[in-house]
């Protein structure tokens, strides 16, 4: 992320209009503009495996209020956690759409979020449409935004998210938690 002023933002939709809908238009998405944002495959195309897909189903839901995934190290938790939380902003088609990832502190979330934000450096589409910040991208042409905060009750308190991902909750404190489901509405 460069510091100084930002590049006018292009307005316009990404020129994509899916027919699927939930985990198979993450899919989709994944596939068409996101990269793998580094090691093994860096630069190629994201494929998410048949079973993160069914996890991302679980997800979309209609009846999932709250999902609660455990994984893991080394299963593509950071990749996919970014993956959902670009889709989300990009294609919920949701105006002002919020989402935060929350983690235990504010290196952890940052370091989230530079996976979604190399991502978006990696494509031309996304770079033209998305404006980097130190903790946040935001989505000009929505008024959408991607966040990084770290699990302090208080720094949850009052977003109105339209998503919340949270990183490694079981080492969150329990006001976090009910900070950020409560955000979500």
């Amino acid at each position: 992320m460069k510091a100084g002023p930002k590049a006018q933002a292009d307005m316009s939709p990404l020129p994509w209009t899916p027919r699927s809908r939930g985990a198979e238009q993450l899919r989709l998405f994944c596939e068409k503009f996101l990269k793998v944002p580094r090691g093994k495959g860096a630069k190629g195309p994201l494929r998410l495996r048949p079973w993160q897909v069914d996890l991302a189903e679980t997800l979309y839901a209609e009846e999932t209020a709250t999902a609660v995934w455990v994984l893991p190290r080394g299963n593509g938790k950071s990749g996919m956690a970014a993956a959902i939380g670009l889709h989300h902003v990009l294609m919920s088609g949701i105006e002002g759409a919020r989402c935060a990832v929350i983690a235990q502190d504010d290196r952890s979330a940052k370091r989230l979020l530079s996976s979604a934000v190399r991502m978006v450096e990696l494509d031309e589409d996304l770079a033209s449409r998305c404006v980097v910040y130190r903790d946040r991208i935001v989505v000009p042409g929505t008024g959408s935004e991607f966040l990084a905060l770290p699990a302090e009750a208080h720094r949850v308190e009052g977003e109105d998210l339209t998503l919340a991902i949270l990183d490694e909750v079981g080492f969150m404190p329990t006001d976090t938690f009910e900070a950020a489901y409560l955000s979500t509405g």
